[in-house]
């Protein structure tokens, strides 16, 4: 119940309407007219026949008008005679129960039937293997320079010729190219799906092969790219007579690995922290370093007592001549 009072501006009544949470939205327009042109519209906060609702003025006439009547959507599915399709209806236009997992928006009237096609979103696929891509493609060039000659400048990359990055390399490719681990599907390697090894060891996506690909047998293509499935007892060990142990330094094994897997356990072997194959060439180098200083402080120690024991000889040689010139000088007043 709204109460209304004769000093009440157009504004005021909206406020009060608005404020008594009474399932309506009120607001003021116009229809561009020069006497009256303020109108007040009301609008229900729900949709369909649901939202439907009756004003009961009290007798006076207010002249209100129906603009829309709240109606549900409707839809006939399954058949272009309504006698045998079945009729689906919603409070808003869209249709969450015609087909399972799909959202069917109505859009308009239509007279004649409409088909829906439903067909498989690759976008995010193709994006995520495009990814994939760009960061492998990003580790060839950062290899490539980091290895690189210039025969025209003799310019040579700081890592040129080091074999734990030409094994890296070779061990990155055999990777890309050698498919994934314990893979079942009908795609086992990235040459079926449209990727190959291009110039310079890059790859390259064949994005229609991908698409027809996905057409296929999507499932195998995930499979191809993410699988990823631990062995029992991944880490336990057998110390014998029935006794296993769990050793948290073990190294995870898989039954079934992707081919994103098998890179992120390749980069894990060479990057780990405690043991990688990187990590272990840096403490060799810094060790072969730290040897290297240690005998530039021994031959700087011993260069320092030969110039102490030379410069002791030349200052006793430098004395006994400046006692032989005395000498000769007194000789020479005898004479």
């Amino acid at each position: 119940t709204i109460t209304v009072d004769a000093t009440d501006t157009l504004q005021k009544v909206t406020e009060k309407i608005n404020a008594a949470g009474a399932g309506v939205s009120a607001s003021i327009i116009s229809d561009g007219g020069s006497g009256n042109a303020f109108r007040l519209s009301l609008q229900s906060a729900s949709s369909g026949v649901a939202g439907r609702f009756l004003i009961d003025s009290s007798g006076i006439d207010l002249g209100i008008s129906t603009l829309e009547e709240g109606e549900d959507a409707r839809a006939f599915f399954g058949s272009s005679d309504p006698a045998r399709a079945v009729l689906f209806s919603s409070a808003t236009n869209t249709l969450d129960n015609a087909v399972p997992g799909v959202r069917i928006d109505l859009r308009r009237t239509s007279a004649t039937p409409v088909t829906l096609t439903v067909d498989r979103d690759t976008k995010a696929i193709e994006d995520d293997v495009n990814a994939f891509v760009k960061a492998y493609n990003d580790l060839v060039d950062r290899l490539a320079r980091q290895t690189r000659f210039n025969s025209e400048t003799n310019e040579r990359g700081p890592l040129l010729g080091d074999g734990t990055v030409l094994n890296f390399r070779a061990a990155l490719t055999s990777t890309a190219l050698g498919g994934g681990v314990g893979i079942t599907g009908r795609f086992t390697r990235l040459t079926q799906v449209g990727v190959d090894i291009g110039t310079g060891g890059k790859l390259e996506l064949d994005a229609d092969r991908l698409r027809q690909a996905i057409a296929e047998d999507p499932a195998a293509v995930e499979e191809l790219f993410a699988a990823r499935e631990l062995a029992p007892n991944n880490r336990q060990r057998d110390l014998g007579n029935g006794v296993f142990v769990t050793d948290p330094e073990a190294p995870d094994t898989f039954t079934k690995l992707g081919i994103v897997g098998r890179v992120e356990e390749l980069a894990r072997q060479y990057t780990n922290s405690v043991d990688g194959v990187f990590t272990e060439r840096n403490r060799s180098l810094d060790t072969v370093i730290a040897a290297q200083n240690r005998r530039i402080a021994a031959f700087d120690e011993r260069l320092e007592s030969r110039r102490l024991i030379l410069q002791t000889q030349f200052t006793n040689m430098e004395k006994a001549i400046a006692n032989l010139q005395r000498q000769q000088a007194s000789l020479g007043q005898l004479g």
